[in-house]
């Protein structure tokens, strides 16, 4: 596992005030997500950051962020980049399929 990921898992052991932002399309989170998480769609993050800078997705550097995207692949890419400007941020692995596996108790060893 890289050095910018947790799993489900550890992000659910994490008990600190943490923001969990589902990078995911808002439809799809409105309709399952990991309670809690703010909808963030990635396209719209790429946009903001391109366009106005990190800055302006006014998120916040003292609390941990967790990443979550369809797979871990965009979510890898947005923590490691939050992660050169400062903030604490985590890709969640495997992205929702590893959050689901972990919430259905499927990522326990021997399942």
């Amino acid at each position: 596992m890289e050095d910018y990921q947790k799993t489900a898992a550890q992000m659910a052991a994490d008990t600190r005030d943490k923001l969990i932002i589902d990078l995911r399309r808002e439809e799809d989170s409105r309709r399952s997500s990991c309670p809690g998480a703010v909808s963030l769609w990635w396209e719209t993050m790429a946009r903001t950051i391109q366009e106005e800078g990190v800055e302006a997705l006014r998120l916040p550097k003292d609390r941990p962020l967790y990443l979550l995207c369809y797979t871990g692949e965009t979510s890898d890419e947005y923590a490691q980049l939050l992660r050169g400007e400062g903030y604490d941020a985590w890709s969640v692995a495997q992205g929702y399929r590893g959050y689901l596996r972990h919430a259905l108790g499927l990522d326990a060893p021997g399942t």
